[in-house]
């Protein structure tokens, strides 16, 4: 498909001393494919397309149909294919051409002082549905005959290559010493000589060229193809398979083989684009390419690719600098301009990843969001506002980067929607200004993402830079465009309205003796009252007369002056006011008329407009000023227009010092130049002459750089500003509070004839009323809101920890109602003797064992609800300070013994050592009976030992030591732990000596840091917030009430802790007196049990629950239960054990012998995992598949309020039942999902 034999130098006929006498033109002239030579000029194109030499396959086929010039007799066709011809060479790009049935392909060729092109053809490629790389025919771009008759002599790569520049040499080293083992001809020595003279031609050829060998495509190229293709993946790529070179292209590569096999040829001359990995980069290139078959004999693919990356991104970077000049050109705004940019840039997501717009209101100091473009205002994090702040200032584009963190990361996530869709890692932002200079204020500011593909080179840096100058221009523009409208809509509303009232004003001077006119923009008079007429000497006509026929009575020496005039009104749309003279129409004129030469008028004339600003008509007034064109009456005037300006001055002299807020004015230097009394008033400064008069001492320091800035604002724009400040004057607020003074001052410009600021005026008011009311409506909302916060939270808190033990107490009495029905049934078969003695009395002691387990956890439960409802009472008497402490005689030690005996249970299901330890100080003072309130001191320690042994029981070493002691002194330390005696004891009428009562519970629990024990003594706060209560449980007042209870009793309780890890001690001390032992008194406990009728339970289907809870008691009892009505029941205690549990049922996927589940019993709060997560992960397996059917889940909890029942339903639970609630209630809900479940399919 190549030129090959016109550029070889040796062909190898069969004595090779004769191919040394082989002349080029004889190789072409044997060469069977058509060939032509054009000359080019100097390496480029030639102006005429003149073939300089072309062989017998070209003469006998072609000429003919190329005879002619290079004119507008050529066919379409044939000055396509003479333009290709002659088109100067891109790069190192081989072009393709199909023309005459053939594909043309060139090359170019350096003689000694010109550059030849050789164009050959070969025969077209065949379509694609006639393969012609079958076994029965030949590759069109390779004849294994011919090259068989060509290359006859074995010589190796180097032997064939006669001239090797040093490059060629390196690169024909590299070629020699690599490893060719993945090649299908293994060693390069080994290679057919086709091939080698085929690798012989790719080294040659100056442009980039290769050779991918056999099925694996192992690469050979030459300098050129590593130069420009592969760059740094070379030299690795020789002689290694190309998916290995290229791996980003695998998919590309694979496709191409298969064209190539199929049809032996494929060019791609349209630049293809590539990602190559540069670096840290996935670079964006283009490439284009042609490859063709070698025949099914080397079953190898010769290519030919050459860059056109530079010209790829050029044109599409140009193009969208076009569409922006394009789309912006008339853009009226800077909003308009903004969405027509947005518009434009967003044809090249690749160049510009994303483009944000934002404006500078006047007189705002923040940019904003231009909203036009992103459809609605979008909250930016501080760190894009500082940004933008700072790019406001700088002289230059910032330029930022995502891996060194001055990218935004919301700026980054912008890219993600188009383009490569991955996050932008480089953005420019730069200011807009009205000009080039620099330090004018901007409008606007433009943040531009980059080509995320591409590195900051040169080439991508002026692309950048155009599109900012670009963007810069077309913005300007759009901003001069909207000011020139708002000013041509100001004028032209003022233009109507003055319209109007001159109407009104002609009607009403219908009578006077000033003339009024009204002239068409043609010179036609349309209206005129008798004075103009008489002014004038217009003759009154009933038909409507010619244009400009006024200029008839016009003095000839002022119809110059006039006609300046008109057009000055018409095209200048000016108003004009001018001196002129009537021509004399009466007979008997006198000396004085003469001498002035016409009837001297004063002419004011106004263009009138209609809304698009064009004249419609113009509308003056004239008067007779003939008797006083000297200086009398033009003196008259002016005082009488100065006595006007003063009358005018006075009244307003008189409306500011009168005016109900304070009014001053400032000279362009700040000079203080005038204020009305008001203005002392409002600012509370002292009265004074207005040289003296300031208020910069009565200004509070820190509002002074605002006031300072206001007026740096209003110089530097020339535009009104508002400032709000303080004074050191004191205001008072209705609900008595005294603060400082509140002012708001409005300054704004007055100009002199040159545009320059002369004055300064503005008015201030206080403010502080609407000030003090904002801010206590804001003070009473945040108060309603954190009042409602606690409020659901106290009961939400309460709700919990009272249905958990009341939910056991309902089951437990069922299970007790039921085992005493079993034992009803017991004794009558015992009474009958129809049953086994020995077996019924077995059943009888279970049962009978059984119902006393239910009645005692019923008994530890009411103690637990009844230290909840005591919590709360205790807390409401607290708040309502009706706590009262009532001593009585009690032995210290047994009293706190026997209130550690209550725990000794609970710790030794916990593995906990718990020691109560009298200290010596009782026996050395002598103390036994006390005076104290012992219901009181006890609860504050069942209060530590409650949360000593609930923070122990989960830690490795769990060991509690209770310690009691006493004083005669306050104590300052016990066990590490220090009082701040900042108790105020209370007195109290109790005989007996002082003393005080003190106890400490040292445990090994979880430790407590410095954070943690300054959140403790507060209403309901608890260390570990905020999920204590729900891996610990709890309210959070425990502690708090302990404290309130110790300080009532005039003692304190305090923590010591080393810190997490490390344990806690809790120490606590009363005032206490001593006392005399009393007499012993008794009480006793009745114990009713009730006869209840009992029937024997019906047989129940096998229904297999698993239960979810982590409250110990309620699940031992809900099991029972659950067991008793014969339920197979399975334990859980929270969300991720009931996720391990499915993975063991049938209806995990794959395990069909698996754990049959009927239903799962749900509760919501569980550390670990709750019942919520857990139900929403249950249900995303159901859905992906890992679990294969439905399982009903029942929600069982405390959280009783609507809105959590429906938090349940919302996490995928089909169904929930609040704590405390009956067995009987809950079997139905089971039997109703099990019956669904065997329903279904």
């Amino acid at each position: 498909m190549f030129s090959v034999i016109a550029v070889c130098d040796e062909q190898l006929p069969t004595n090779e001393h004769e191919m040394l006498d082989l002349t080029a033109q004889n190789l072409l002239e044997a060469d069977p494919r058509p060939t032509f030579v054009v000359e080019l000029q100097g390496g480029n194109a030639a102006d005429e397309f003149a073939i300089t030499y072309s062989n017998k396959a070209f003469n006998s086929a072609y000429k003919s149909i190329l005879s002619g010039g290079h004119g507008e007799s050529d066919s379409l066709d044939n000055a396509q294919f003479k333009t290709w011809a002659l088109a100067k060479d891109q790069g190192s790009t081989l072009r393709s051409f199909d023309y005459a049935g053939a594909i043309w392909t060139y090359f170019d060729v350096a003689g000694e002082t010109s550059r030849y092109r050789l164009v050959s053809a070969t025969s077209k490629p065949t379509p694609i549905s006639q393969p012609i790389c079958s076994p029965a025919t030949t590759s069109p771009t390779y004849n294994a005959s011919r090259s068989s008759r060509l290359v006859t002599a074995n010589k190796s790569l180097r032997e064939r290559l006669n001239y090797l520049t040093p490059e060629l040499e390196t690169h024909l080293s590299l070629i020699e010493r690599s490893d060719w083992s993945q090649a299908e001809f293994g060693d390069i020595s080994e290679w057919p000589p086709e091939l080698l003279e085929t690798s012989r031609l790719c080294l040659v050829m100056p442009k980039p060229a290769a050779i991918m060998i056999g099925r694996r495509n192992v690469m050979l190229y030459n300098v050129a193809y590593a130069n420009d293709i592969l760059q740094i993946r070379h030299p690795q790529a020789m002689a290694t398979p190309m998916d290995e070179v290229y791996p980003e292209g695998v998919e590309d590569l694979k496709m191409a083989t298969e064209i190539v096999q199929s049809n032996g040829f494929i060019d791609v001359d349209t630049p293809y684009q590539l990602f190559f990995t540069s670096g840290a980069v996935l670079e964006e290139r283009y490439a284009t390419w042609s490859m063709f078959s070698l025949g099914a004999e080397l079953n190898s693919i010769f290519l030919l690719s050459a860059d056109g990356t530079s010209s790829v991104l050029e044109k599409r970077r140009q193009a969208t600098l076009s569409k922006v000049r394009e789309l912006c050109v008339g853009a009226p705004d800077f909003s308009a301009f903004c969405v027509a940019a947005q518009d434009a840039c967003s044809g090249n997501p690749y160049d510009i990843s994303f483009l944000r717009f934002y404006s500078v209101q006047p007189g705002e100091e923040t940019p904003v969001l231009d909203t036009t473009m992103v459809g609605d205002a979008v909250e930016e994090d501080n760190s894009i506002k500082e940004l933008l702040q700072s790019a406001l200032t700088a002289e230059v584009p910032i330029y930022l980067e995502a891996q060194n963190g001055s990218l935004p990361t919301q700026w980054q996530h912008l890219a993600l929607a188009h383009g490569f869709e991955c996050q932008a890692e480089r953005a420019v932002v730069a200011a807009l200004r009205p000009n080039d200079g620099g330090t004018n204020k901007p409008y606007g500011l433009v943040a531009m993402g980059l080509n995320i593909r591409r590195y900051l080179d040169q080439d991508h840096q002026d692309f950048v830079n155009s599109i900012l100058h670009t963007i810069t221009v077309y913005s300007r523009s759009a901003m001069r465009r909207y000011e020139e409208a708002r000013f041509r809509r100001q004028t032209a509303e003022t233009t109507a309205t003055t319209s109007l009232q001159l109407e009104s004003f002609a009607r009403m001077l219908e009578m006077s003796d000033v003339g009024y006119f009204n002239y068409d923009p043609d010179g036609t008079l349309r209206q005129a009252n008798n004075a103009w007429y008489n002014l004038s000497g217009h003759p009154r006509v009933t038909d409507v007369p010619a244009g400009f026929s006024f200029m008839d009575m016009v003095y000839e020496e002022d119809k110059e002056i006039v006609m300046a005039a008109w057009n000055r009104l018409a095209v200048c749309k000016e108003v004009v006011s001018f001196e002129m003279r009537w021509c004399y129409y009466k007979d008997n004129i006198t000396p004085e008329e003469q001498e002035l030469g016409g009837q001297w008028v004063v002419a004011s004339c106004l263009p009138m407009l209609n809304k698009d600003g064009e004249v419609i008509s113009i509308t003056g007034l004239m008067y007779d000023i003939s008797a006083a064109k000297r200086s009398t009456r033009d003196a008259l005037k002016r005082a009488e227009a100065l006595e006007k300006a003063k009358a005018s001055e006075e009244r307003l002299r008189l409306f500011a010092q009168f005016a109900p807020m304070g009014i001053y004015t400032y000279g362009a230097n700040r000079e203080f130049l005038y204020c009305n009394d008001m203005w002392f008033t409002v600012l509370g400064v002292p009265k004074a002459p207005f040289p003296e008069a300031t208020y910069d001492d009565w200004l509070v320091e820190e509002d002074a750089p605002a006031v300072e800035q206001s007026w740096t604002t209003l110089i530097s724009t020339k535009k009104p500003v508002s400032v709000q400040f303080r004074t050191k004057k004191i205001w008072r607020s209705p609900d008595g509070h005294e603060s400082q003074a509140w002012i708001m001052a409005s300054s704004y410009p007055l100009f002199d004839c040159n545009g320059e600021i002369e004055f300064v005026q503005g008015a201030c008011f206080d403010i502080s009323q609407f000030k003090w009311a904002e801010k206590v409506e804001k003070v009473r909302a945040e108060d309603a809101l954190e009042a409602k916060r606690q409020q659901e939270s106290f009961i939400d808190t309460w709700s919990h920890e009272l249905r958990n033990p009341l939910s056991a107490v309902v089951q437990c009495a069922d299970s007790a109602m039921q085992s005493f029905r079993t034992m009803t049934i017991v004794a009558q078969r015992l009474a009958a003797g129809t049953e086994d003695e020995a077996t019924q009395y077995k059943s009888l002691r279970n049962e009978i064992e059984f119902g006393l387990d239910s009645i005692s956890t019923i008994v530890q439960c009411s103690s637990h609800m009844q230290k909840i409802i005591d919590d709360i009472l205790v807390l409401s008497k607290l708040d309502a300070k009706l706590l009262s402490i009532n001593p009585a005689p009690v032995q210290a030690v047994q009293a706190l013994q026997g209130c550690t005996k209550m725990f000794h249970a609970s710790a030794q299901g916990s593995d906990i050592d718990l020691q109560f330890v009298v200290d010596d100080s009782l026996n050395e003072l002598g103390i036994d009976w006390v005076q104290i309130d012992a219901s009181r001191v006890n609860q504050v320690a069942i209060n530590l030992l409650t949360n000593a042994i609930k923070f122990t029981k989960t830690e490795p070493k769990r060991e509690i030591r209770i310690r009691l002691g006493v004083s005669k002194e306050r104590p300052d330390i016990v066990d590490n732990v220090e009082f701040a005696h900042e108790t105020i004891s209370k007195s109290l009428q109790v005989q007996g000596e002082k003393i005080y009562l003190w106890c400490s519970v040292v445990d090994t629990g979880s430790g407590l840091s410095q954070e943690q024990q300054a959140l403790l003594f507060h209403r309901f706060s608890q260390a570990f917030a905020p999920r204590t209560h729900t891996k610990y449980g709890g309210s959070g007042l425990g502690l708090f009430i302990s404290r309130s209870l110790c300080e009532l009793q005039g003692g304190e309780i305090s923590v010591y802790s080393a810190g997490p890890g490390q344990g806690s001690t809790f120490a606590f001390y009363v005032t206490a007196y001593t006392a005399e032992p009393p007499e012993d008194r008794r009480d006793s406990l009745t114990r009713v049990l009730s006869n209840m009728q009992v029937e024997d339970p019906a047989e129940q289907p096998e229904y297999s629950v698993l239960i979810v809870e982590d409250n110990i008691v309620n699940q031992k009892v809900l099991s029972k239960q659950l067991k008793k009505n014969g339920y197979i029941v399975h334990v859980a205690n929270h969300g991720r054990e009931a996720l391990d549990f499915l993975q063991t049922s049938r209806h995990w996927k794959g395990n069909e012998d698996g754990v049959d589940l009927t239903v799962i019993l749900m509760d919501v709060e569980m550390p670990i995992m709750g019942g919520l997560d857990c139900a929403k992960a249950i249900r995303r397996l159901q859905a992906i598949g890992d679990i294969v059917a439905h399982i009903p889940i029942i929600a069982v909890s405390a959280n009783a309020r609507q809105e959590q029942m429906d938090d349940t339903r919302v996490a995928g639970m089909d169904d929930a039942i609040a704590k405390p609630f009956r067995i009987p209630d809950l079997i139905p809900k089971i039997e109703l999902f099990a019956r669904k479940s065997r329903m279904a399919p």
